[in-house]
Parts: structure tokens; C-alpha cells; sequence
């Protein structure tokens, strides 16, 4: 079932009493979780949110047209959402640029966030270039005028392939997000309009004791986010903090990851003794 709220579009999978808010990866929709409905107990209700920027998601107000959205921001759209579908506490799960949304969520709402799951999770670890393009003011000037002008960095792309600085994976990732309006579009939302939505370890896990999990899931194979970038969380000693390396690449979240993860009891939603 779709949902419209002035900002946020999600859509619901599932009839249990307790929610998790699902947020996809970059350049996926919504739908990309319906899977995920065959693998949850019918306790559980899976609500999938179209991270802005995707979808039918649009940005709050005139406003925020302007500038990056805030957590803050990002805050009250949850709450919306929660508001609408009369929910006190959730369980979060992310997958790549979901993850880190997932984490920013429980930032900002810690007191409702039951569980957090996730998968290949962006929000870990910050790449030079991503620090360059939204943390200095000349890398952001840099950022916007190669964004109007991908047809000039493709090359720039490709030659630096070349000379071995980039890789063939990371090659054959960033033109694929280049050679497409739509992509292009959407490489600008994410690491400008959404890049003040980055997580606060320290504060998550300051405000939130996690007597249920906290569960990462890294892909054994990921050339993108790679299993390493979890060791940010290792300083923070928690039980019920796990961190998992599947089987697979970058997309860990998908059937033959869940089916990993049952077989491996890993996977708690799929139990109403959770």
C-alpha cells in the first residue's frame, strides 16, 4: 500500500503490530524491500520509505530547496510518518545510503528505536572525496560546477582508470551513475542535499542502551563499502553489538542474504520469539 505525506512516500508490507522502518540504497526505490516481506513473522510490519531525492519523495519546503537537509529535518518527516501510521517504537533497517539514514533515525529518535539492521551500510566512514565535496567551501564549488558538466568528467574518469588511481570497480561505478540524467540528479541529492545526514556514533550509542541488536552486515566481496569500514564500532563494547561478513558483494540486502542469515540464526524477525 502507497503512502503520500507532504514530503516522505512510503509503502507498507506486513500486518503485525511492530514496525520496521526500512531505507533502501542509493538509486533504488522504495519497492526494492517487498522482498523482505517473505522473511518477517506476521508480528512484524515493514514500512518502506523513499529516501528524499528517490521516488516520490520531495524536499520539505522552499527552504530546504536551498540548502542541505538537517537531521532536524529529516527528524519531523519521521515523525510524520510515525504520526500517520500510529507507531510508538520501531526496529530500523538500511541497506548502503539506507543504512546511513537508518543510523541517523536512531540518532534523532533513540527512545523509539527498538533494533537497528545493517546491510553494507554507508555512514561508517567518510571518503576523502566525499569530505572534499561538502566540508570545504572550495571542494563544494568544485562539486557543483563537474556536476553541471558530467559529459567533461568522464573522461577525467576514464583516464585516471588508466593510470591505475582509480580502480576498474570504481570506474565502472561512478560512470554508471554519470551516463544517466536521472543518476547524475540524484549523485547531486545525495552528497549535497543529504550530506549533513551523516551519523554520530558517540551519540547513539550514548542514548540508546540496545537491549536488542545491533547488527551489521557487511559483504565479504564488496568492493564499495568494504567490511573494514566496521571498525569505527569496535571501540564500542556491546553485547548485543554484532557485526556479521556474508557471503556476497555489495548487495547484501536481497533473498539469498536472508536465507543466509536464518540458516545461520541471525536473523531475528523471522521468529515471534523475538
Amino acid at each position: 500500500m502507497d503512502n503520500r505525506l507532504e514530503a516522505l512516500t512510503y509503502k507498507t508490507y506486513g500486518i503485525g503490530s511492530q514496525a520496521i522502518l526500512a531505507f533502501h540504497g542509493f538509486g533504488h526505490p522504495k519497492e526494492d524491500w517487498q522482498f523482505l516481506a517473505n522473511y518477517i513473522s506476521r508480528d512484524f510490519k515493514i514500512i518502506a520509505v523513499d529516501v528524499p531525492g528517490h521516488g516520490d519523495s520531495q524536499f520539505v519546503s522552499v527552504d530546504t530547496l536551498s540548502r542541505p537537509l538537517t537531521k532536524e529535518d529529516w527528524k519531523s518527516l519521521v515523525l510524520q510518518i510515525l504520526q500517520n501510521e500510529k507507531i510508538d517504537a520501531f526496529h530500523i533497517v538500511g541497506y548502503s545510503l539506507g543504512g546511513r539514514i537508518g543510523m541517523v533515525t536512531a540518532e534523532m529518535l533513540p527512545s523509539q528505536t527498538r533494533s537497528i539492521h545493517l546491510f553494507s551500510p554507508d555512514g561508517l566512514h567518510k571518503s576523502n572525496s566525499f569530505r572534499f565535496a561538502n566540508e570545504l567551501k572550495l571542494g563544494r564549488w568544485i562539486f557543483q560546477k563537474l556536476i553541471a558538466n558530467v559529459r567533461l568528467v568522464i573522461p577525467v574518469v576514464k583516464f585516471l582508470n588508466r593510470i591505475k588511481i582509480i580502480s576498474d570497480v570504481k570506474r565502472k561505478f561512478v560512470l554508471y551513475q554519470l551516463e544517466n540524467n536521472d543518476r547524475v540528479a540524484q549523485v547531486k541529492i545525495v552528497w549535497s542535499k543529504l550530506s549533513l545526514l551523516w551519523p554520530n556514533l558517540d551519540t547513539i550509542f550514548q542514548e540508546n542502551n540496545f537491549s536488542e541488536p545491533f547488527q551489521v552486515y557487511f559483504g565479504a566481496k564488496d568492493p564499495i563499502i568494504l567490511p573494514e569500514y566496521g571498525k569505527p564500532l569496535l571501540k564500542y563494547e556491546r553485547e548485543n553489538l554484532k557485526i556479521h561478513t556474508l557471503p556476497f558483494g555489495h548487495r547484501t540486502a536481497k533473498p539469498e542474504a536472508l536465507e543466509w542469515l536464518i540458516k545461520e540464526k541471525k536473523w531475528p524477525f523471522s521468529s515471534t520469539d523475538y
